[in-house]
C-alpha cells in the first residue's frame, strides 16, 4: 500500500511539474506568470505575440524583430521598451495595431461617453460614440440606453450617427442597435494565422466579436428606414457597426468615407497592464465583400449628412 501511495504522490508531483513548466513557457502569451519577467523577457513576450500579426511573414518584420531584440538588451525597466514595442506593433500588424502604457488606458465609461438620444419630428437620432472594453456595467448601460430608446417605437425612422466614433468595443455598439438588425451572421473575420470566424447576432447578443452584453429588453422593432452618418473619424469598431447593416433593406449611409481601419484586432494584456493590440485579419461582409484597411464609402457623399438623411427618410 505504501508503495502505491508513493507512486501516486510521485505521479502527482510529475504532473504538477509539467503544468508549472507549461505555465512558465506558454503562460506569458496569455498574461499568466510564475515570476515577474525581466525587462528583456517582457519585450520578448510582446514581440512573440506580434508574430500573430498580418505582416509577420514579411522580411521587414523579421529584420525589425531582430533589431528590436538587440535594442532591448540594455533595458532597465519595462517602460524602456515601450517606444520600440509601439513601433514593432505597427510593423507586424499595420496601422491598426498599437502598444500603449497602462496609464493611457481608461476603461471607465463616464456619463459623457454614453449615447445621446434625440427626437427631431418623427425621427429618432442616436449619437453612438466610441466606447472601450473593460467596464462591464458601463458598456451594459451604454447598450441599454440605445436599445431602450429603440424599443419605444415612437418614430418613423432612425438616424445612427457614427461620426467621430473612432471605435473601441463593437459588442455594446451592435447590441444597442440589435433591434434594427436581423439575427444571424453579421460579418466574417478572415484571419492570417488561424481559422476564419463568424460574428453572429442572437437575441441582442453579439457572439464572436467584442464584449457580450445582456439587454434588459431584447427584441426586434418594426421595420423603419435607417440612415447611418459617417465621416473621416469613423473607425474600427464603428466601421464594423456600419458593416453590420450592410445589405439590409431601407438602410442608407451619408457623409464622408471612413478612416479605413477595417480589420480585426486582438488584444494582449502585458504584465504591467500595458496593452498590445495586433491586427490579425480582415473583414468580409454578409454580401462577400472583403475589406483590408480600406475606407467605407457612403451611399451619399455630403457635407450635410444629417439633413440629407432626414430628407431621404421622409420619402421612404
Amino acid at each position: 500500500m505504501k508503495k502505491i501511495h508513493k507512486i501516486f504522490i510521485g505521479a502527482a508531483l510529475a504532473l504538477l511539474a509539467i503544468v508549472l513548466f507549461g505555465i512558465y513557457q506558454l503562460g506569458p502569451m496569455f498574461n499568466l506568470y510564475l515570476f515577474p519577467p525581466s525587462p528583456q523577457k517582457y519585450a520578448e513576450i510582446a514581440l512573440a505575440q506580434m508574430e500573430l500579426g498580418i505582416n509577420s511573414d514579411s522580411q521587414e518584420w523579421k529584420d525589425f524583430q531582430k533589431e528590436a531584440l538587440t535594442q532591448v538588451k540594455n533595458s532597465k525597466s519595462y517602460e524602456d521598451n515601450y517606444d520600440i514595442l509601439a513601433e514593432a506593433a505597427k510593423v507586424a500588424g499595420g496601422k491598426h495595431s498599437f502598444f500603449v502604457a497602462a496609464d493611457e488606458i481608461d476603461h471607465k465609461v463616464k456619463d459623457s461617453d454614453l449615447p445621446k438620444i434625440e427626437k427631431q419630428g418623427d425621427y429618432l437620432i442616436l449619437t453612438v460614440p466610441e466606447v472601450g472594453a473593460g467596464d462591464n456595467d458601463g458598456i451594459t448601460q451604454y447598450a441599454n440606453q440605445l436599445n431602450d430608446a429603440l424599443q419605444k417605437q415612437d418614430y418613423k425612422g432612425v438616424v445612427v450617427d457614427l461620426r467621430d466614433n473612432f471605435g473601441g468595443d463593437m459588442g455594446p455598439m451592435i447590441s444597442g442597435l440589435s433591434s434594427l438588425i436581423p439575427d444571424g451572421d453579421l460579418i466574417t473575420f478572415e484571419m492570417a494565422k488561424s481559422s476564419d470566424s463568424v460574428v453572429k447576432l442572437a437575441e441582442g447578443k453579439v457572439m464572436g466579436g467584442g464584449s457580450p452584453v445582456t439587454l434588459s429588453h431584447p427584441g426586434k422593432v418594426k421595420p423603419v428606414p435607417v440612415a447611418i452618418l459617417m465621416n473621416e473619424e469613423t473607425a474600427s469598431s464603428a466601421e464594423i457597426t456600419i458593416l453590420a447593416f450592410k445589405g439590409l433593406d431601407k438602410v442608407r449611409t451619408f457623409g464622408k468615407p471612413t478612416a479605413a481601419y477595417t480589420s480585426v484586432n486582438s488584444t494582449f494584456d502585458q504584465y504591467d497592464k500595458a496593452l498590445l493590440a495586433i491586427t490579425m485579419g480582415y473583414l468580409i461582409d454578409r454580401e462577400g465583400t472583403k475589406y483590408e484597411n480600406v475606407p467605407l464609402q457612403p451611399d451619399v457623399e455630403t457635407e450635410d449628412a444629417l439633413n440629407e438623411a432626414l430628407e431621404w427618410m421622409k420619402d421612404q
